[in-house]
């Protein structure tokens, strides 16, 4: 794994690694997933924290994952591009990712911990009791903001609005409002 994903991994390799299981679940449990808020981090990277949905079984509401867009610093400094072209650029590009739900923390953290694709905390305990044979790479919170990061409009534009900000020389924080993310949910359901 270590080999192939060279700190970081694009999205769609992603979806392509992931189990069936995986895709089918995220499609049909997961309705939406919400860029939350975002912010420059130590290394050139881009931080983005995204709320999905969780599925009706689940004990918790909403899970939450964070996405580091790995060539953020490289496009905003690159002045040809546009910033809808520099975001498009980084939903194709490398990414590291985490998710709080349990599925991610205790059959895929390892996993994108050797793969060096992990946003989180490291993961050096193998997993096998939960995931001996390490398959799969994401969960079904991860896999519903792929498909978003991949095809969606609000996405896009939300990485553009943060290449914008930096450009301008402000920090590059941006938060969505409640009121705009239960938008964005309705018009994903």
């Amino acid at each position: 794994w270590g080999t192939r994903c060279k700190g970081g991994i694009p999205p769609r390799q992603v979806i392509d690694l992931s189990l069936r299981k995986d895709r089918h679940r995220a499609r049909t449990e997961i309705p939406s997933a919400i860029p939350a808020a975002s912010r420059p981090v130590k290394g050139g990277a881009l931080e983005a924290r995204f709320i999905t949905s969780s599925s009706p079984q689940s004990k918790r509401a909403r899970h939450q994952v964070v996405v580091e867009f790995v060539e953020f610093e490289g496009l905003v400094a690159n002045g040809a591009f546009s910033p809808r072209k520099a975001a498009r650029e980084l939903a194709r590009g490398r990414i590291r990712f985490d998710c709080t739900c349990e599925h991610h923390r205790y059959r895929r953290r390892y996993i994108a911990t050797i793969g060096r694709y992990n946003a989180g905390r490291p993961e050096t305990g193998y997993p096998k009791i939960t995931n001996p044979d390490l398959s799969g790479v994401a969960c079904k919170h991860v896999l519903r903001v792929m498909a978003e990061v991949e095809g969606g409009n609000a996405v896009h534009m939300f990485l553009a609005r943060a290449v914008e900000k930096v450009r301008a020389g402000m920090t590059g924080r941006q938060y969505t409002s409640e009121k705009e993310a239960d938008r964005q949910a309705r018009k994903q359901d």
